[in-house]
């Protein structure tokens, strides 16, 4: 639920047309993910979003720029206005597909992604404005896998391990490296 609305993602499995495409055969089966924006009170969907490929963990939100950030299933993240819908900025991560388990989150100007390996986790840390994606600073290691969203309160982000660990970060823009350990 953000802005009284609630967001959902469905998939839909699509013949694909494609004359030049290098990875995909023409007329070849595909899962195409979509993000329904949904009126609570009415049941009613006033809004569809489609993505190229599948979206199966939930959107994190911008709550100061009104920007939807929505993982794709493997490699991309995209950033959706939720205004009008329409993709603002496509990051190139290259994660597997199903490495991402949680939403990305939104922390003083700063995105952070989660990304799973086999039995640690990478933090990422991006920058987003007009010009697209940067890195906002180097990926942080951590020591095993994260399945619940981290959390934001103001310039703390909490990130908590399938083992028990808690990370608890400050975010200050102000530092060459924004996100460290809180003292």
């Amino acid at each position: 639920m953000y802005n009284g609305k609630l967001y959902l993602n469905v998939h839909i499995q699509r013949k694909l047309d494609l004359d030049n495409a290098e990875d995909h055969e023409d007329g070849q089966e595909t899962l195409l993910g979509s993000l329904l924006t949904i009126n609570p009170d009415t049941g009613r969907v006033e809004r569809q979003i489609q993505y190229p490929m599948g979206a199966h963990v939930e959107p994190g939100f911008d709550d100061e720029n009104g920007v939807i950030y929505q993982v794709g299933d493997h490699s991309n993240l995209y950033a959706i206005s939720v205004q009008t819908g329409e993709c603002t900025g496509v990051y190139y991560l290259g994660h597997k597909d199903g490495a991402i388990a949680v939403p990305a989150v939104y922390a003083v100007g700063y995105v952070i992604l989660v990304e799973n390996g086999q039995s640690r986790s990478k933090l990422h840390v991006l920058l987003r404005d007009d010009d697209g994606f940067s890195t906002g600073q180097a990926t942080k290691n951590l020591a095993s896998l994260v399945r619940m969203p981290p959390q934001v309160f103001g310039r703390r982000l909490l990130v908590s391990t399938e083992l028990g660990q808690i990370y608890l970060y400050d975010v200050d823009p102000n530092l060459p490296n924004p996100i460290g350990p809180l003292a």
